[in-house]
């Protein structure tokens, strides 16, 4: 078991791109830190770097308080998975998950007997004297991780390794793997793009963006509480709608002004924006599908948190129902009731639960504004 301390870490390669920026952070001894970003916004840069595939430019990276700088990858007590498998063809499933062990003069009884234990806990008993090529996706991946477990690493790292999966197989590994952490009771850094992964595996993420951390926090706080609109737009799916809006006063009230239209800003939070001097500035309006509604009796209930669009399209996904809207030129995404049937093409109205609503600021992007109270 083991803790990581990552401090002001930096990456830029001999082209002068850098590829992370000051990173700092503390992964705590048993917890499973998810890396989340879009290509190239270097967590994988930093995955490597902890595990010594990769030279650090500055910085200190401390496994279990000892500096691992300039130690040697097999001489860090971790064990990664890659996105390929990266199994040997030639070698059984048995002989593949062994082989650290044979290179490390392991005795033969307690290979077998660490082989056999992970192969029962992967359900690979069956499987352990077949080559890869006569293996599944998921069985190969299986292999892969049981080929870490058996050396009983302080720290798995792990790249991407449901990737090559299909969209079944994916959720499956998922609980295989998140069950799996429970387990064994160790650290898990794991890097991938997929914010699904990032949502259901980690009990915390990093968001980076051009190798820089854009927020660090557990699941349910970095969906309810982006920092910012990259976070915003990246985390949740389908993405948050984001308009442009104008901050007005009128009558003692804060409204946010959408095209020709006005929605009523709650008390406590149209102060903030008032406070923070955005009265007649520009903003983007953040939230999320969930928050939208088209009912009619909700839509009757407030009148003052409404716009008009014309209706794009309809999404069905099964148990939940997606309404494409087109309001002021830009399509947002309304999750509504299966049964609630509207043509294409037709206006409808949009509500908008301003209790849920995200202010951004139009230059920076950092979020301005908590969440208030009802509409």
């Amino acid at each position: 078991m083991a803790n990581l301390i990552l401090k002001n870490l930096y990456k830029i390669y001999p082209d002068n791109v850098t590829a992370v920026k000051d990173l700092s952070l503390e992964i705590k001894d048993k917890e499973f830190l998810v890396l989340v970003g879009p290509s190239g916004c270097g967590k994988t840069t930093t995955l490597r770097m902890i595990a010594g595939l990769e030279e650090i430019s500055s910085g200190e990276i401390y496994i279990e308080d000892r500096l691992v700088n300039d130690v040697a990858p097999k001489e860090r007590d971790i064990a990664m998975v890659f996105q390929n498998y990266a199994l040997y063809p030639h070698l059984t499933v048995y002989d593949n998950i062994a082989f650290g062990l044979k290179l490390r003069k392991i005795p033969k009884d307690e290979i077998k007997k660490n082989v056999q234990e992970v192969a029962r806990i992967l359900a690979l008993e069956d499987l352990l004297d077949r080559k890869p090529k006569e293996l599944s996706g998921g069985q190969k991946q299986r292999v892969a991780l049981g080929r870490a477990m058996v050396r009983k690493p302080k720290v798995f790292l792990m790249d991407e390794p449901l990737s090559n999966l299909d969209a079944q197989l994916r959720t499956q590994m998922r609980i295989e793997i998140a069950k799996l952490h429970k387990n064994l009771e160790t650290t898990f850094v794991y890097v991938t793009h997929d914010q699904t992964e990032a949502m259901t595996m980690g009990t915390r993420i990093v968001v980076m963006k051009d190798g820089l951390i854009q927020q660090i926090d557990n699941p349910q706080r970095i969906y309810d509480r982006p920092v910012n609109r990259f976070v915003a737009g990246f985390i949740g799916s389908p993405k948050m709608n984001f308009l442009e809006a104008l901050i007005i006063e009128q009558n003692g009230r804060i409204f946010a002004k959408v095209a020709d239209s006005l929605l009523l800003v709650s008390i406590a939070r149209g102060q903030e924006l008032k406070d923070k001097g955005y009265l007649g500035k520009e903003v983007i309006l953040g939230i999320r599908a969930e928050h939208l509604y088209g009912k009619g009796d909700l839509l009757a209930r407030h009148p003052e948190c409404i716009l008009s669009g014309r209706l794009e399209f309809t999404e069905l996904r099964g148990s939940e129902t997606y309404q494409y809207v087109k309001i002021a030129e830009i399509e947002v995404v309304v999750r509504v009731d299966s049964e609630l049937q509207v043509e294409t093409g037709q206006k409808v109205k949009v509500g908008f639960n301003m209790s849920k609503i995200h202010f951004f600021d139009k230059e920076s992007g950092v979020n301005i504004a908590e969440r208030g109270h009802t509409c």
